[in-house]
């Protein structure tokens, strides 16, 4: 009972990886302003690559009710995400110039004017590399913060069966603050200071990240449904189809009031939740077969957060090497598709060499020091 939760279920890592290439898709698409005109096309390619951070929180609210102490999770989450974090961004302060096509490997690493104090100048005011490479830590950030604050709330309520009229406050309140943000935005109110102050601390930040882990919670507690037929598959792409479609003309009416606001094509929004929901359902509906296969996907699911760090300098050097320009040329569909794999694939290469570096120091540290 207490090894459970261990166990990897390969339609859950298929649905990592499906997240990670969303969210680099995302950072990899053209804009959907061109010259100020909007493109329609661009807008609905966008419209379909929104849910890649929702589908990482709802996978987290997976596992939020399980055996493991709350301070075995926090050790977990400095040990595999925090400390990686803090390598990558030594790694990319001083490869930068290498990466932005600037200087050579060697010359990037040690002859630039880069300093320990320049270091910290440039992470504590989120400028220089960490405006460049790091503009996707902040989900570390976040992740960290909802494990030790807002993780032990929701085992308490959603723990105890005996919490129904707490559980039911705690999801009525979720879904008021994201269904007005929608509403008040659709409407055009986004501007007024009352909307920024609710949108971004209400509805992007304070309580829509823990409602995604509540419902990640509840629709896994309740897998066993969507596992009974392959209705819930049908089910589940139908609804991402329409939703993504309202999405489009949800955001272009921003577009048409004049609005910067990419509220709509955000992780917070009401309508990018009920497209990520499906998206989970559809998946947790689905069994995988092929011994082989199962093995693949959990292999390279395994390298997920890895390939999450690298994507954005990869993203760079590709830039910087002029192959970015050269694909775009196939075409908007084309160019994301492709181009995403492309980066996922040379990201999880990087993943693999430095942990097969992680591994022989290992090996070395241990025949030095432990025989």
């Amino acid at each position: 009972m207490g090894k459970k939760h261990l166990v990897r279920e390969t339609n859950i890592e298929l649905l990592r990886i499906l997240g990670c290439l969303i969210v680099i898709a995302t950072h990899v698409k053209g804009g959907y302003l061109i010259d100020g005109v909007l493109d329609n096309k661009n807008l609905l390619i966008a419209s379909f690559l929104c849910d890649g951070v929702n589908i990482f929180w709802m996978i987290t609210g997976f596992f939020v009710i399980n055996n493991r102490k709350m301070i075995d999770n926090i050790k977990k989450g400095i040990w595999k995400v925090v400390l990686p974090s803090i390598l990558f961004m030594i790694m990319v302060y001083f490869l930068q110039d290498w990466l932005l096509g600037e200087s050579g490997i060697i010359t990037s690493i040690l002859y630039s004017k880069k300093s320990v104090r320049g270091f910290v100048v440039e992470l504590t005011t989120w400028k220089g590399f960490i405006l460049s490479f790091g503009g996707h830590l902040w989900y570390i950030i976040w992740y960290m913060r909802n494990l030790i604050l807002w993780v032990p709330i929701i085992r308490m309520i959603f723990c105890n069966e005996e919490n129904k009229t707490e559980k039911k406050i705690m999801l009525y309140l979720c879904c008021t603050v994201v269904i007005l943000a929608d509403i008040v935005t659709l409407v055009g109110k986004e501007t007024t200071v009352l909307f920024r102050y609710f949108s971004i601390w209400g509805g992007g930040d304070l309580l829509t990240s823990p409602f995604l882990l509540i419902l990640g919670c509840i629709l896994y507690k309740y897998k066993y449904i969507f596992q009974k037929g392959k209705q819930w598959l049908f089910t589940g792409v139908v609804v991402f189809l329409f939703s993504n479609v309202i999405r489009y003309y949800m955001q272009k009416r921003l577009v048409i009031l004049n609005s910067e606001s990419t509220y709509f094509l955000m992780w917070y929004s009401g309508i990018g939740i009920i497209s990520s929901c499906s998206m989970i359902i559809s998946f947790l509906s689905i069994k995988i077969k092929g011994a082989q296969i199962r093995k693949v996907i959990n292999y390279i699911s395994g390298f997920n957060f890895g390939i999450y760090l690298l994507h954005i300098p990869v993203n760079q050097k590709l830039i910087s090497l002029g192959i970015t320009l050269k694909m775009k040329k196939m075409g908007d569909v084309w160019y994301i598709l492709i181009y995403s794999i492309v980066v996922f694939a040379l990201s999880l290469l990087m993943s693999i060499f430095f942990q097969q570096i992680k591994k022989g120091i290992g090996i070395i540290i241990y025949s030095k020091y432990m025989n």
